[in-house]
């Protein structure tokens, strides 16, 4: 097995003792999902292979919930509005938390990482966008 140091040490742990993280993740300019769950497997790029997977993601304005939720993914891998109350989600913006769990283990690529921590971390919010 191949030493680790610095940062990659700690996902190195996280990945030997199955320990869930949470990873946020950008798209664009803004904060867009924060996902969960377990390293499988991860390289120097933080090109990352989680499994027991659970996502959050906040679409951009021009996505609104009925378009996320029809008909256009597969039902396995279909969002659902979140139940969780987040206070800076309104009607006003029309923005909506979307959510799903994985079964399957998903790929992230290193470019969209922003932070990885662990579910003991404070959690993290993804802010609304100022208009």
């Amino acid at each position: 097995m191949e030493t680790v140091e610095g940062p990659m040490e700690r996902l190195q742990h996280y990945r030997l003792h199955q320990t869930g993280i949470q990873v946020v993740l950008r798209s664009e300019a803004r904060v867009s999902r924060i996902v969960t769950g377990q390293i499988l497997a991860f390289d120097k790029h933080w090109n990352m292979v989680l499994r027991n997977v659970h996502e959050l993601y906040l679409p951009a304005r021009k996505l609104g919930k009925d378009q996320s939720l029809r008909g256009q993914m597969p039902a396995l891998i279909r969002y659902t509005q979140s139940s969780d109350a987040w206070p800076y989600v309104t009607e006003e913006t029309e923005r909506y938390i979307l959510e799903r769990s994985l079964d399957y283990p998903l790929f992230i690529r290193g470019d969209d990482v922003i932070l990885v921590c662990d579910p003991g971390a404070p959690k993290v919010r993804i802010a609304s966008e100022s208009t």
